[in-house]
């Protein structure tokens, strides 16, 4: 009972710590560090679940050979993880020679243990672990594991939120500052007389501020649209050139 509150303990601390991280790699790392301090683990994995493939795919790991971390695909169902994946609870493998499902990752290991990540009781990845040990997991084990994936989930669902929040304050901030560019021009267009100037004017303020890649200025000559000003279009539509 001491050993399980002092684990309980450990894996507040992980969730505590796990939840200040303000990128998903960085959380991942720290779910390794964790996971070997407070469990008794040869190697551990988190995989995430990639929906274009449907494929659970290794986003972080230790203990396994580089090539195995790099290259390892299940499909949900498939492999102890995908079992896990697919039935959405723990999954608890006492003896890997005897599991069929098994799928070798760590020479000499006896046991396996994997863990949904779940969110909004939709699973979206995997907490493994593979052992050498002589006695095997127990299910006080996988209570423990499970308990710590759930702050695994809730540090990945927190970091990915910050990184979008992160990109929407970006994409605004560079918003306002074109917004601010095209007042700023256009106060400065409005004291232009000469026509040329205007234009020239108002080009250059399209390649500062606006986010295309070509921009033709038209006026009118009578029935016809003439191209007074332009960027990134081919040589046939330069500037002269008549819309009729």
């Amino acid at each position: 009972m001491e050993a399980r509150m002092h684990n309980i303990r450990l894996i507040n601390a992980a969730g505590t710590d796990l939840e200040v991280q303000d990128s998903v790699p960085n959380v991942l790392e720290k779910v390794l560090t964790w996971a070997a301090r407070i469990f008794d683990l040869d190697a551990c994995a988190v995989l995430l679940h990639d929906e274009e493939s449907d494929t659970l795919r290794i986003a972080s790991s230790r203990g396994y050979r580089p090539e195995v971390a790099a290259t390892f695909r299940t499909r949900p169902g498939e492999g102890v993880t995908g079992l896990a994946f697919a039935r959405g609870r723990p999954v608890l493998v006492r003896d890997v020679q005897r599991e069929l499902a098994y799928i070798k990752g760590v020479e000499g290991a006896n046991c396996e243990m994997a863990v949904p990540l779940l969110v909004q009781g939709r699973p979206v990845g995997v907490l493994d672990a593979e052992a050498r040990r002589t006695e095997p997991f127990t299910s006080d084990d996988i209570d423990l594991f499970e308990l710590f994936a759930s702050h695994v989930t809730s540090a990945v669902q927190n970091a990915r939120l910050l990184v979008r929040t992160r990109g929407d304050e970006a994409r605004l901030a560079m918003r306002a500052s074109d917004l601010g560019a095209l007042a700023e021009a256009g106060l400065r267009l409005a004291t232009f007389t000469d026509l040329e100037e205007l234009v020239q004017g108002v080009m250059a303020t399209a390649r500062k501020a606006l986010p295309f890649r070509s921009c033709a200025l038209l006026l009118a000559d009578g029935d016809d649209l003439v191209v007074r000003g332009v960027f990134g279009f081919d040589e046939g539509m330069g500037v002269g050139f008549r819309l009729g």
